[in-house]
């Protein structure tokens, strides 16, 4: 049998040949495959070739006709198997390299235009750099814009960005990685545009369509948000709270009253609250009145509170800043401290 293919070979058993080909092996062991896709397409690839050559595949004796297609077939199968086998190692090296990469590059932030409730008509989602090379789950953040971003979620999206962690994303500002207890993290961030204020069961939707469109770690799920954000995160935190692993309310107008901070005390919430002391919109005292009231039900967790003397209304400006650090943590590695499995 000629080789149709320079470099491949016959490999002979009994009266049956098979032609295999070498440069997979060689590719496998040389470790040419960057990522999954291209191992899996290689093999696609070879599988192909096979298949064209299949007429190729026949009997070493007297009988000049082709074999019979189910040997072929059978023949086909056993192949394959002995392919996936061949990379399974190599396939393996590659996805848990990925699974294992430290995050260098900044994240990918975009929009998407699509009705998650009747009440939010798109979202910016940010992604981790290697996020579609990597099989891992990471931790996600909802953050809820203030009222100026109001909008439709799709024109209106261009909006997002102002503020928060939208603007601090846009500007590359936001750490790609993140160390606590010596491990690396990033975060996936959902920020929802809302048509007006939005209700807890508004953002609950957006958080399970979160989990179910992206891969996300079910135990590190937090959420955060600014002025109208800042409010409906504490009204999240009394009504939901054990669906989240901590809050972070920003200068946050809600009311203090002994039903909402006895139910965020009972979920034993993590809560980090920030505040200008000269805040002309969100009176200071809200933020305070809170963080005493929840801590009066003795939590597990003591909630706390960071008030700056001036800035006005924006605090959060500070607050998203990751080089701000309180007893050696930022925001988002103090969030990473807890988790629902906790």
């Amino acid at each position: 049998m000629a080789n149709p293919v320079p470099g491949h070979f016959v490999l002979k058993r009994g009266s049956i040949a098979l032609d295999f080909f070498p440069w997979w092996e060689n590719e496998c062991e040389t470790g040419n495959y960057s990522d999954r896709t291209e191992v899996f397409s290689a093999k696609f690839q070879q599988i192909v070739r096979f298949k064209q050559l299949r007429p190729q595949i026949t009997r070493f004796n007297s009988n000049p006709n082709p074999m019979n297609p189910k040997i072929t077939h059978y023949l086909a199968g056993i192949l394959l198997v002995v392919l996936l086998i061949s990379c399974k190692k190599e396939g393996y090296d590659v996805l848990k390299a990925h699974a294992d990469k430290v995050e260098t590059l900044p994240p990918v932030q975009s929009g998407v235009s699509m009705a998650v409730t009747p009440n939010c008509g798109g979202y910016l989602k940010s992604l981790p750099a290697y996020y579609d090379s990597s099989n891992r789950e990471y931790p996600l953040i909802i953050f809820i814009h203030g009222i100026g971003e109001l909008g439709n979620g799709t024109t209106n999206l261009i909006n997002m960005d102002r503020a928060g962690l939208p603007r601090l994303i846009k500007k590359n500002a936001f750490p790609a990685d993140f160390e606590v207890e010596g491990k690396h993290y990033s975060f996936v961030v959902i920020s929802p545009q809302f048509k007006k204020w939005p209700t807890s069961a508004d953002v609950k939707a957006v958080l399970d369509h979160s989990v179910k469109q992206y891969r996300i770690d079910k135990s590190r799920i937090y959420i955060t948000g600014l002025s109208m954000g800042g409010g409906v995160t504490w009204n999240y935190a009394a009504e939901m709270g054990n669906t989240v692993a901590a809050a972070a309310p920003v200068c946050g107008g809600s009311w203090p009253d002994e039903k909402r901070t006895s139910s965020i005390a009972a979920f034993n919430l993590p809560v980090w609250a920030f505040h200008n002391a000269d805040d002309p919109i969100v009176a200071v005292s809200i933020s305070r009145n809170f963080i005493t009231n929840i801590n009066a039900h003795h939590p597990a967790v003591e909630a706390k509170v960071t008030v700056w003397a001036t800035g006005g209304h924006d605090a959060w400006t500070k607050a998203y800043d990751p080089n701000f650090r309180e007893n050696k943590k930022n925001l988002y590695e103090w969030m990473l401290q807890y988790s629902l499995k906790q």
